[in-house]
């Protein structure tokens, strides 16, 4: 038998209108392929451009050249802001209030921990504070020009931070700074079901229920939410707990769970009542509402007075949401920066 060859001319692009048999001389699927001069080559590899580590994951990039045609960019996670300028990371996360204070921090010899005094600092665990013209305390601590995320919030009044080296010496109420701090941090997983257009058009708007106690058992990420009224929720729809007023600091909940946490307007230092982050409701029994906390519970605990929230029940098996345009409420609103488009940074 003789061999012949035979010379095709697939035509340029990729052709999904049928199948891949009926399509003919046409390619149908490819992977990180461009066309040139009608044939297919590959579009190579990349290389990471900056290795420079930063906080968080990256939720949206916006990418500009400026009057002097340098490259920029501009991504957001959900911990802070960052600019690229270059082959250099910059953090131009948003300060939302700054205080100076003397007399403050509290140290253990050889340890890194640090209790930091700040009556009603309105702060989560996980936030971020700069610290700016700091003295030194515990015999070698120095915060000055040094940012740091708060490791757990002992009161309303106190959180604790990590420091790179041990303390020297133990002390209390000493040290002086400026706390600058930053915008509030977001949840470390996606967003579901909540915010504009989550839901269809003229949806109805969560239902608000009152918290009349609050369970957690130790070592334990399930949080007992007993309402103090019927709620409509099932297990899969989603709860944002709002702070009561803009007066008052949400109970932390089995030791070390908060389960919502309040907005500071820039430089005004006023909370504003939003809350946040969001839960999803495991089961339900009756009035009760069980929970799933990303962190186990460091002590049991059933919580019964001075709870300063409600919960916003958000309906997900019937499609609802919030975005009804005649019953949105700016203090449903959840401003964590995981959250937000950069658009909105202007």
């Amino acid at each position: 038998m003789t061999s012949k060859l035979a010379k095709f001319e697939f035509q340029q692009g990729f052709h999904r209108e049928t199948t891949q048999f009926a399509e003919g001389d046409k390619w149908f699927d490819g992977n990180r392929v461009r066309f040139r001069a009608q044939k297919p080559e590959n579009m190579r590899g990349y290389t990471t451009r900056v290795s420079t580590a930063f906080d968080g994951s990256a939720r949206d990039l916006i990418t500009w050249r400026d009057s002097d045609r340098i490259a920029r960019a501009i991504f957001g996670t959900p911990d802070k802001l960052y600019e690229m300028d270059g082959d250099q990371i910059h953090d131009i996360t948003p300060i939302t209030s700054t205080v100076t204070l003397a007399g403050v921090f509290g140290t253990s010899a050889g340890s890194t921990r640090v209790c930091v005094s700040d009556t009603g600092h309105g702060r989560a665990t996980g936030d971020y504070v700069y610290f700016t013209s700091a003295s030194v305390f515990g015999g070698n601590v120095s915060l000055t020009g040094n940012v740091y995320p708060i490791i757990s919030i002992a009161s309303a009044n106190v959180f604790t931070i990590d420091v790179t080296s041990a303390a020297g010496a133990t002390s209390a109420a000493t040290g002086n700074a400026t706390f600058n701090y930053y915008i509030p941090t977001g949840a470390s997983v996606a967003t579901v079901g909540l915010g504009y257009s989550a839901a269809i058009y003229n949806s109805t708007p969560p239902t608000s229920v009152g918290i009349s106690k609050i369970s957690t058992t130790e070592s334990n990420v399930l949080v007992t939410i007993s309402c103090a009224a019927a709620h409509s929720g099932t297990a899969g729809d989603f709860v944002v707990f709002r702070p009561a007023n803009t007066s008052v600091v949400p109970a932390t909940v089995g030791g070390n769970l908060i389960l919502s946490k309040p907005f500071i307007i820039n430089g005004a230092g006023t909370t504003v009542s939003i809350g946040g982050p969001e839960f999803t409701i495991v089961s339900v029994a009756s009035t009760q509402l069980i929970i799933s906390s990303q962190t186990a519970a460091s002590a049991a605990s059933a919580i019964t007075a001075d709870i300063n929230m409600t919960a916003l029940i958000y309906q997900q098996s019937v499609g609802r949401g919030w975005n009804s345009p005649s019953s949105i409420d700016a203090s449903d609103i959840n401003l964590t920066l995981a959250n937000w488009s950069l658009d909105n940074w202007g």
